[in-house]
């Protein structure tokens, strides 16, 4: 059977995390409250994805009794220490994690080039040639396997005449980039509004989705893009932003994508405000795309477990 887990199954863990939240209700911090562990919108997909489909699993079981003989770890570095110890005791057979461990693969000591992982996930085609490129041997066992979004929540219910209404998605762009952006749109009579990464609730951006007929999407990069997912699946093209490589922190600049699925179904891409600016100029039209069909025939919930399945399955 699989287990998912995003943490240890240990009591004294559970004792210890408990403390903590006492501390920082004590100081006034927030205290993360939610069922899905690790990433949110990843974890989410999994448990409810494999839910949808009917598969056999457990998720974060408080007993180790519990233990399936395969578990799959989305993220969660204690809950992957905890588990490779697992693995090396025999109670585990099979051992999978990603995408959501680490940022480069040297992160966390290493952890993800232990040889008790089976199979390291990544979500997208470029995160994998960066994440072989950087370290080899994590070759063998690579797969790419991309979070879905549920359908039914991320439901369009679009409001009348909002042709001219435009969303600006602000994650990481140059000011610069964004100020030019928002001008040609304006001067090309569209009406602006601006969503901030990390200032919303998903309910929030629903709504903001269904008063838009499209999004301008501004971040230098992304591994995946659930957000641009989410608006897919609202029927709401793209326009996204993307220089096309990633600078880390030791100065060296790798190919990348700031929207790794983004189609001709689903958006444009542009490289720069001059390629923008005519983009605008020849004025995008919704009926060119087919958003929501994208995403129910590619990236639900449902069509990511059955994907995430087969390449567990797929484990000698």
């Amino acid at each position: 059977m699989l287990t998912v887990i995003t943490k240890p199954i240990s009591r004294v863990y559970d004792i210890l995390k408990w403390g903590q939240n006492i501390i920082k209700k004590i100081q006034g911090k927030p205290i993360k409250d939610s069922m899905y562990g690790g990433h949110f919108a990843v974890t989410r997909s999994v448990v409810e994805g494999l839910r949808k489909i009917g598969a056999e699993f457990n998720y974060n079981p408080k007993n180790l009794s519990k233990l399936g003989d395969t578990v799959y770890i989305p993220g969660g570095y204690q809950a992957l220490k905890w588990a490779i110890k697992m693995k090396k005791k025999g109670k585990i057979k099979k051992l999978i994690t990603g995408p959501n461990q680490v940022i480069t693969p040297a992160d966390n000591n290493g952890i993800i080039k232990s040889k008790y992982i089976d199979l390291f996930l990544v979500n997208s085609e470029w995160i994998k040639d960066f994440y072989i490129e950087d370290a080899p041997e994590l070759g063998d066992h690579i797969d790419i396997w991309p979070a879905g979004v549920d359908t039914e929540f991320w439901k369009p219910n679009k409001e009348s005449d909002i042709e001219k209404n435009v969303l600006i998605y602000y994650k990481r762009p140059i000011k610069k980039m964004f100020d030019e952006c928002k001008k040609i749109l304006e001067n090309r009579g569209y009406n602006v509004e601006v969503i901030y990464y990390g200032k919303y609730t998903i309910e929030e951006y629903r709504e903001s989705l269904n008063r838009n007929s499209f999004i301008v999407y501004l971040v230098e990069q992304e591994s995946q893009g659930i957000s641009l997912t989410e608006a897919w699946a609202m029927d709401t093209p793209t326009i996204v932003w993307n220089p096309g490589y990633y600078h880390n922190i030791d100065g060296v600049n790798y190919f990348s994508s700031s929207a790794p699925y983004l189609n001709s179904q689903t958006g444009k891409f542009f490289n720069g405000v001059k390629e923008f600016d005519e983009l605008i100029k020849n004025e995008l039209k919704k009926e060119e795309f087919l958003s929501r069909g994208w995403v129910l025939k590619n990236m639900s919930d449902e069509v990511c477990a059955q994907k995430l399945v087969l390449s567990i399955d797929k484990i000698k």
